[in-house]
Formats: structure tokens, sequence, C-alpha cells
């Protein structure tokens, strides 16, 4: 569906049951895949699941606006160094639950590293897109 219209919008409430399945819209021909990141041959881009809440030992949050990702490591009670996040785009699929209960992965947009505020124990993540053309992938 998304391929034929050709973009992905978060104001169409994107979201996918398998990370597969998004990852399929940037060229990917393989079967389950289940790791957070994947870059996208060709481009200065990856795909990202990340999970907006909670999960030792990571500490992410989405601002209220959407507009920031704040990635931060904790390991015994301490922010853990983390290396400098690379200087490419990432299409950031959220993971939640939804209503039911069933983990989906949410389009957010398109957001880059933003080095003003990112340090080796806090990466901001800022958003630059809300719509992106699939039509460059395939």
């Amino acid at each position: 569906v998304h391929i034929q219209k050709g973009y992905l919008d978060v104001t169409d409430n994107v979201v996918f049951l398998y990370h597969k399945d998004a990852l399929r819209l940037f060229g990917y021909k393989g079967s389950h895949y289940q790791r957070a990141y994947w870059r996208i041959k060709g481009h200065n881009q990856a795909v990202w699941f990340p999970k907006l809440y909670d999960n030792k030992p990571w500490k992410n949050s989405l601002s209220k606006n959407y507009e920031e990702i704040i990635q931060q490591k904790i390991v015994n009670g301490n922010y853990e160094n983390i290396p400098l996040p690379r200087k490419e785009n990432r299409i950031v699929f959220g993971h939640y639950k939804n209503i039911l209960g069933q983990t989906v992965y949410k389009f957010y947009g398109v957001y880059v590293p933003d080095f003003e505020k990112t340090n080796e124990y806090k990466h901001v993540h800022r958003r630059i897109e809300t719509k992106i053309d699939l039509n460059r992938y395939i």
C-alpha cells in the first residue's frame, strides 16, 4: 500500500507489525529482522527502531512535540559512555505497544543527530522531516 502511494507521512499514522515489513520499503529483501538499526545501501541513511521508553540498559524518550529523541544508556544506576552517533539520517519507526497490547513500529519521521546537544552520555536526535518519498529507494 505505502509503496503504491510512494510516500510515508506521519499524519497517516503508519504502523507495521514487523521490522521486515518496514524495511521492505527501503529495498530490504531478507526474511525476519530483529535488530534496531539497518543501514540503507547507497544512501547516507538508516532505519532505526528505538524503544521510546525505558528498556534496560537503554533510556530513550520522545519529546512531547515529537521533535527530539533522547537516547541514554544506564548501567548499575550510572550513565554509561556510548560512542557518538554516525552523521546519517535515521528513518524512525518507534517501538511501542498499541491499545490491543501488540508490539508495533510507528513511523515518526526522519531524524538527525543534533551534535550541539549530543555528548558521550546523551544522544539527541532532531526531527527534520515528517514525510518521505519512497520512490528513491526502489
